[in-house]
């Protein structure tokens, strides 16, 4: 369940238009696990870890990259209802991988 939670997290960093945010404590719960997650894989030396430590991506513009792409492109009420677990997953999944090449291809200034 962590996992699916921290993806889900990673995922909504990734997009820039937020459409309709989703609620202050599901917003909460997600960043909560997504940031104790990511500090546990840069800890862990990873190689995404490292990338993301030397490109100076924090925890927390990794974990804002997908909360922004989950609100962009679900409702909290839609993903929950419509999407089962591995409907959801698939979706963080994508969502990460995005916020991770967007963050690491753009120059932070």
């Amino acid at each position: 369940m962590k996992m699916v939670t921290a993806l889900l997290v990673l995922g909504l960093l990734a997009a820039g238009c937020v459409t309709e945010q989703w609620s202050q404590s599901t917003r909460d719960i997600l960043v909560n696990d997504c940031i104790a997650d990511m500090q546990e894989e840069m800890e862990d030396d990873s190689q995404v870890g490292r990338h993301l430590r030397d490109a100076g991506i924090s925890t927390h513009d990794a974990c804002r990259c997908q909360i922004e792409n989950l609100e962009a492109e679900y409702s909290e009420v839609d993903f929950f209802q419509d999407l089962n677990s591995v409907e959801q997953q698939k979706f963080v999944k994508q969502v990460t991988n995005h916020c991770r090449r967007n963050l690491l291809e753009s120059p932070l200034d």
